[in-house]
């Protein structure tokens, strides 16, 4: 509520419309889908995985991907995108599939599934940089690159460093 007010308070007084494009939509679609997919893998991470740097890769997850989801609905807000809240269903089917692991076997489907995920939320931030119209959501994608690309080295670390046999 306290964002539609200031919403409507700035178009009163006459201040720039958002300059938000087809792109921005889609850039706040995927990212907030994507991180909301990252915060529930965390978890399942912190309780399934037996090794604790992929349970604290986990939690890692879980903080950033929170924080980067609460700062991408602030800008979406602001440039009068709807913010999703629920999952595609492939994204849910691959969260399912997780549940169902445990031990060794959660670590080794998970890591490749980071990398991936990863690697797939680059493209997206790297996308929105190039295309994308709303200065806002901009800003937000390009501050956020080096922190996914560190999680995406960090999985392909972990994923490296372990022999889940």
């Amino acid at each position: 509520m306290r964002y539609f007010r200031r919403g409507c308070t700035a178009a009163a007084q006459g201040r720039k419309r958002s300059m938000a494009n087809a792109q921005d939509s889609r850039f706040v679609a995927a990212a907030t889908k994507s991180g909301i997919a990252e915060i529930r893998e965390g978890t399942l991470a912190i309780q399934r995985s037996p090794n604790i740097a992929v349970q604290e890769y986990g939690f890692w997850m879980q903080t950033d991907h929170t924080v980067l989801n609460q700062l991408l609905a602030t800008a979406a807000r602001a440039a009068g995108i709807p913010v999703p809240t629920t999952l595609d269903p492939e994204q849910q089917a691959g969260i399912d599939r997780l549940s169902r692991l445990h031990g060794a076997a959660f670590s080794r489907a998970f890591l490749p599934k980071e990398v991936t995920d990863h690697q797939e939320a680059l493209a997206v931030f790297r996308t929105e940089v190039q295309r994308g119209q709303d200065p806002g959501l901009v800003r937000l994608a390009r501050t956020s690159i080096p922190v996914i690309a560190a999680h995406l080295t960090e999985a392909q670390t972990l994923q490296a460093a372990h022999a889940w046999s």
